[in-house]
């Protein structure tokens, strides 16, 4: 996969060049928006931290790894059945992370 640019980079262009062309210059009427937008974006932060602590502890490759010791055949199914059975582990611990 080819990488061009953090995503971080790409929304704060997409911001610039939207205010730009729409022609508001007035700093509080672009920060109302950001306003609003705030807690989608602490809860965004935290599920990264979630997913990363997850993919950094290494937590699902031992389930991976026995699907893919699976026959070829049986891989599709077991991927779709674990994917499931740790998106929702995975989204509990979000969940969980949030009411704390």
């Amino acid at each position: 996969a080819m990488h061009l640019a953090e995503v971080g980079l790409i929304c704060l262009s997409v911001i610039v060049l939207a205010t730009t062309f729409s022609g508001i210059t007035d700093e509080h009427a672009i920060g109302k928006a950001f306003t609003e937008a705030l807690p989608f974006t602490a809860l965004l932060t935290v599920f990264f931290a979630v997913v990363a602590v997850i993919i950094d502890q290494h937590l699902f490759a031992p389930v991976i790894e026995f699907v893919l010791q699976a026959s070829p055949h049986a891989q599709l199914s077991l991927f779709y059945l674990f994917n499931g059975l740790l998106s929702s582990i995975s989204d509990n611990v979000f969940v969980g992370t949030v009411y704390i």
